[in-house]
């Protein structure tokens, strides 16, 4: 049993990671790192308006999101309660990171 509880762990985990990833590598377009000067901060270049960020994220959120929403649904439905609150807890921390990176980044431009 605790074997088992450790493997969803370790599971969500990479899951987390991997979500992180993605969205950084290929779901955030609104990243200019490359104009970025030595010691320089990230309000400092352009961004990308409220609007494009928003779908962008929605986009991001519905391909990365969708399993494991999927996930939370079946161990509901199959009383798993354990996984269903790892797995909560792991869709909790996914939208953060989400947020971080398409929002939370810029918060003090502003």
């Amino acid at each position: 049993m605790l074997k088992k509880q450790l493997l969803s762990i370790f599971e969500t985990l990479l899951y987390i990671m991997l979500t992180y990833w993605l969205i950084d590598a290929f779901f955030a377009f609104n990243k200019y790192d490359w104009m970025l000067d030595s010691g320089g901060n990230i309000c400092s270049i352009p961004s990308v308006s409220g609007e494009d960020r928003i779908l962008q994220a929605m986009i991001a959120a519905f391909f990365l999101l969708t399993p494991l929403i999927i996930l939370i649904l079946r161990k509901l439905f199959m009383r798993e309660m354990f996984e269903f609150w790892v797995y909560v807890f792991s869709l909790g921390i996914c939208l953060v990171c989400g947020w971080w990176l398409f929002w939370g980044r810029f918060i003090f431009c502003y």
